[in-house]
């Protein structure tokens, strides 16, 4: 997803892949460093939250984080996800799963 905000506006959103069967889709983001702390990643998710309640096939956003990634944390839950589950990654270590219904 890009905003048109401009050049200087490095953030990153969409979903990982098509929504499975029961409608649960998973999504990723990110903002590139200079551009932290300043709410676009919470802004970013909250447009697609807006676009996947639009779409009929979307019953369930799905995110993982770092455990140590409270700054994502934080984006999801102003965005209304809950975490639901924790699991181990051989690459990433220990991650923390969040959904929200649509």
């Amino acid at each position: 997803m890009a905003d048109g905000a401009g050049p200087r506006d490095y953030r990153l959103i969409g979903y990982k892949l098509p929504p499975d069967s029961e409608g649960r889709i998973e999504i990723g983001y990110g903002v590139a460093g200079r551009r932290r702390r300043q709410g676009l990643g919470t802004q970013a998710v909250a447009a697609l939250v807006r676009e996947a309640k639009a779409d009929a096939k979307i019953r369930l956003l799905y995110a993982e984080t770092a455990v140590m990634n409270e700054p994502s944390q934080k984006i999801l839950r102003a965005n209304g996800f809950h975490q639901s589950a924790t699991r181990q990654d051989a690459a990433d270590g220990a991650l923390l799963c969040w959904s929200r219904s649509v």
